[in-house]
C-alpha cells in the first residue's frame, strides 16, 4: 500500500501536539507499512524558505527516512507520478489546499485527522490573524472537512463541537484517539504522597503572567495540610512563587524523554480549561501514574471514569469548579475517600490501550477498509 502522509515534521522532540501526532504516526505506520512517506512544505517560518522554493523546492531530509520537503509544483508532479492509495493529512497546512485543486486526476483516498477547530480556535486567541489569514484559515478548514473522504477527529468532544460549525457526512466521520510514547509507562505503584502534592499543568503558548494569581487564589491554604508543588510546563517561563504552603515553579517545554523523567514523582494532573480537543500531556500524565483532574471540556475527559481513573469537573462557573477541585483533592489526599494507588494504575491502564503503536493500527485499518470499498 503506497501511504504517504502530508503536514508539519518538525525534525527536534520538541513537539506540539500535532506534531507529535504527525511523527509518531509516522514513525509506527512505515514499521508497518515500508512504502510510506512523509511530505512537508518549505514554511515560511522554518527560516529555510523563500518564494522559488516555496513553489519549485525539492530536499529528501534523509533517505533513510522517507521524509521529503516540497515545493508546490514537486509535490503535484510527485503525487500525480506515485499515485499513492492513501494520502493523510496528519496536520493542518495551508498548502494543503492545492492538492484539491487536482483531486480528480489522484487516485487516492484522502484522510484528514482534525486535532481542533482551526475556525473557533483563530477567533480566540488573544492575538488575533488580520481577516485575511482567519479568511484562509476557514477556507483550508471548509476543504479539509467538506471533500476529504475520511474525517478523523481525536475526540468525541471535537466532532460534537466541529458539528455546531459545520454540516459533514456523518458516514465520513470516525473518532481515533492520539496515543502516548512507551517511555512514558512507570511501573512504581503510586501511593498517597507523605510531605507534599506535586501537581503538574501544561499551560503551552500562555502569556498571561496573571496565572500566579489564579493558582494561589485555588491552592490557599486551606486545601491541604501537605504543602502544595505545583509544576507549570509553558513556553513563556515566569517568576516562581513561594510561601510556606504552596511553592509554584515554571518549566520551558522539554523533550519527551526528558519529559518523561521529569512526571515520574508527580501525583496530579490538572487540566481546568474551557475547550482543549485532546490533550496529550494528560495521556502522557496518565502513562506515569499522574492522577488526572480535567474539565468536562478537555476531550480526553471521555477517556476517564470519574472517580475510578480521574476525576472530571463538571462545573462550567470558574469559581465553582475551583471550589469542586479543592473538595477533590481534599477527599483524595486527606481524607482519603478513594483509593489512590487504584486510580493511578486505572489511569495507567487507560494510557497502555492508548500506545502509538495500536492507534497505528486503528489507522490502517482505516486505510484497508476505505480502500477496501
Amino acid at each position: 500500500m503506497k501511504i504517504v502522509l502530508i503536514g508539519k515534521y518538525n525534525e527536534s522532540e520538541l513537539l506540539n501536539g500535532p506534531e507529535k501526532v504527525a511523527k509518531r504516526l509516522f514513525e509506527n505506520i512505515r514499521l508497518i507499512n515500508s512504502d510510506t512517506v512523509f511530505i512537508e512544505y518549505f514554511f515560511k517560518y522554518s527560516g529555510k524558505s523563500s518564494f522559488f522554493l516555496r513553489l519549485f523546492g525539492s530536499r529528501e531530509l534523509y533517505k533513510s527516512t522517507n521524509v521529503k520537503t516540497l515545493g508546490i509544483l514537486p509535490l503535484f508532479f510527485y503525487l500525480i507520478k506515485n499515485q499513492p492509495d492513501v494520502i493523510h493529512f496528519v496536520t493542518e497546512e495551508r498548502f494543503q489546499a492545492s492538492i484539491f485543486l487536482y483531486k480528480l486526476f489522484l487516485k487516492s483516498k484522502i484522510f484528514i485527522t482534525a486535532h481542533g477547530l482551526l475556525r473557533y480556535e483563530a477567533s480566540h486567541l488573544k492575538t488575533k490573524p488580520s481577516l485575511y489569514s482567519r479568511l484562509k484559515i476557514k477556507l483550508l478548514e471548509f476543504l479539509l472537512l467538506k471533500f476529504s473522504d475520511r474525517i478523523v477527529f481525536v475526540s468525541k468532544k471535537l466532532m460534537d463541537f466541529s458539528l455546531n460549525y459545520y454540516k459533514l457526512d456523518l458516514n465520513k466521520i470516525v473518532i481515533i484517539p492520539n496515543g502516548v510514547d512507551k517511555i512514558f509507562f512507570n511501573e512504581t505503584p503510586k501511593f498517597v504522597p507523605e510531605k507534599s502534592i506535586k501537581i503538574v499543568l501544561y499551560c503551552g503558548d500562555i502569556k498571561d503572567s496573571n496565572i500566579v494569581e489564579r493558582l494561589k487564589l485555588i491552592f490557599d491554604n486551606t486545601i491541604s495540610q501537605k504543602k502544595i508543588e505545583i509544576f507549570v510546563i509553558a513556553k513563556a517561563v515566569f517568576e516562581d512563587y513561594f510561601t510556606d504552603w504552596l511553592a509554584i515553579r515554571f518549566s520551558p517545554a522539554i523533550s519527551a524523554p526528558e519529559l518523561a523523567e521529569f512526571l515520574r514523582d508527580k501525583d496530579l494532573y490538572l487540566n481546568i480549561n474551557n475547550y482543549e480537543s485532546f490533550s496529550i500531556f494528560a495521556l502522557e500524565c496518565m502513562a506515569s501514574g499522574i492522577i488526572p483532574i480535567v474539565s468536562k471540556e478537555v476531550g480526553m475527559s471521555s477517556y476517564i471514569q470519574n472517580g475510578s481513573s480521574g476525576f472530571i469537573l463538571s462545573c462550567d462557573d470558574a469559581a465553582a469548579a475551583a471550589e469542586e477541585l479543592k473538595n477533590v483533592v481534599r477527599d483524595l489526599i486527606e481524607n482519603k475517600k478513594y483509593d489512590f494507588s487504584l486510580i493511578s494504575r486505572n489511569a495507567s491502564k487507560i494510557a497502555e490501550e492508548l500506545n502509538w503503536s495500536k492507534i497505528s493500527c486503528k489507522y490502517m485499518d482505516l486505510y484497508k477498509a476505505l480502500i477496501n470499498e
